[in-house]
Formats: structure tokens, C-alpha cells, sequence
């Protein structure tokens, strides 16, 4: 459950489409300013941040990263994850 939360308060929240929310990596929100800041280049967007509210703030620091890494400690880390240093 904690997953399908944030993804979808996110998708609220952010006004990112589904494929950004499923592209964003644990080093593109900042947390303590309430931010996320999208690591991609593309031909229309060079850089840009999306805030987020402080309730969204406490549901993923209490919630949805403890159930991340209770997951990732049960199953490993993604291979995709293992290469970036």
C-alpha cells in the first residue's frame, strides 16, 4: 500500500505524468526543503524543481522509505541501483 500512496500523491502533488514519477531515483527529491528535482534533460525542459507539501514530507519519511528499505533488505538491491556508485 505504502507505494501505490505515494505514487499517486505524488502524480497529485508534483504534476508530473506516471512515467516521471516511475523515473524519479531516492537522490531526486530533497526532503528537507520539499523539493524534486528530476535528474533528465530533454529538448523543452533543461532543469526544473517541483515542490511538494508537508504532509506528503512526513508520509515519506515515516511511511514510504522504512517500507523501502525494509523491501530492499528482504529482496536486494536493483540491478540498476548496484552499478551507480
Amino acid at each position: 500500500m505504502a507505494p501505490a500512496k505515494a505514487y499517486y500523491a505524488m502524480l497529485a502533488e508534483t504534476g508530473l505524468r506516471s512515467g516521471g514519477v516511475l523515473g524519479l531515483k531516492i537522490w531526486d527529491l530533497d526532503l528537507s526543503f520539499r523539493v524534486v528535482r528530476p535528474e533528465r534533460v530533454t529538448s523543452t525542459k533543461h532543469s526544473y524543481c517541483l515542490f511538494f507539501s508537508e504532509k506528503l514530507k512526513e508520509y515519506l519519511t515515516n511511511v514510504y522509505l522504512p517500507y523501502r528499505e525494509g523491501f530492499i533488505k528482504r529482496r536486494g538491491r536493483p540491478f540498476a541501483t548496484c552499478l551507480k556508485t
